[in-house]
């Protein structure tokens, strides 16, 4: 994939949990995107992304958002 798509992905995952409402759902997604990103984390071109998505990791895990997460 090429650093152009991804940047793609990466903008339709922000959106998909911008729309989405739904803590365990919004982390479903994210564990979804995750493959995508260690495909690719070995590489300083997408360090940016992996820094901007450590922080809405880090958002997302919280006590509602694990409470269903089956």
């Amino acid at each position: 994939m090429s650093l152009l798509e991804f940047a793609r992905e990466f903008a339709r995952l922000k959106s998909d949990l911008a729309a989405c409402n739904i803590p365990d759902v919004q982390l479903v997604r994210l564990v979804d995107f995750w493959p995508t990103l260690q495909q690719n984390a070995d590489n300083p071109s997408y360090q940016s992304y992996v820094d901007e998505l450590v922080p809405i990791i880090l958002h997302l895990i919280n006590e509602e958002s694990l409470y269903d997460l089956t």
